[in-house]
Formats: structure tokens, sequence, C-alpha cells
């Protein structure tokens, strides 16, 4: 299920950036049985010139991202935030096992056939 996410614009590098944070999940942090955090870069088809999601094209990321989460639906996971910024799309999640070889994370991304995704980084942050 996808989670209700706040929204902010900033600038970073004279570049600007859309961020969606699930502040539900702020007096529940750190996440217990969650210690791996994962970033997932999902590429932008056809950014704006500032480098930002189209309106068509935020529908098709939304669509990427609850896919992915409809593959993750048999493990414990929270998706905690969204970066856009420089012709890319971040999912930010927490999941309960690293990310290694046929890990549902792994094979939802190799699955995505809309976008380039990719794992760009996961990290073990249980606090």
């Amino acid at each position: 299920m996808r989670p209700h996410f706040d929204y902010y614009l900033g600038s970073l590098d004279r570049w600007p950036f859309h961020v969606g944070v699930n502040l539900g999940l702020k007096d529940q942090a750190p996440l217990k049985g969650l210690p791996w955090r994962a970033h997932i870069r999902i590429d932008l088809l056809q950014p704006t010139v500032d480098g930002l999601a189209t309106t068509d094209e935020e529908t098709e990321l939304y669509a990427v991202e609850d896919f992915i989460l409809s593959r993750l639906e048999s493990t414990r996971n929270s998706f905690v935030a969204q970066v856009t910024h420089r012709n890319r799309r971040t999912m930010v999640l927490y999941v309960e096992s690293e990310p290694k070889e046929k890990h549902p994370l792994l094979m939802a991304i190799a699955a995505v056939k809309s976008h380039s995704v990719a794992l760009v980084e996961c990290a073990h942050d249980p606090e």
C-alpha cells in the first residue's frame, strides 16, 4: 500500500528537487526489524528542463513504485521517502534483510520494463 507523503520543494547544486517524506513514521523511527536502507534509482524518460518529472511521467513513476511495492508484499518493508532531482527519482525503503541475489527487491527491480531502475545504495542502518 502506498504511504501518505508530505511533499517539499527545494534546490540542490542549482537544480530543483521534489521530495516526499512519510512523516507518519516519525514517531516509529527507528523501524524495528527493518535495518537495511535501500535507495532505488528510477531514470526519468522525459524530464522537464529543470530535471523534474512531468505530470504524465509522475503518473508513470507512481506506477513503477507501486509495481515494486507490490512485489514486496510478502516481506516486511517501509517506503519512507522519494526524491526527484536531476532527471532521476530515488525511492528510499527500509527492508528486513540485505538485498542479495534473489531478494524480492532485486527481483522487483529487474522486472520493471518501462524505466531504467537500479539499486544504487544499500546500507545497514538499524538506527
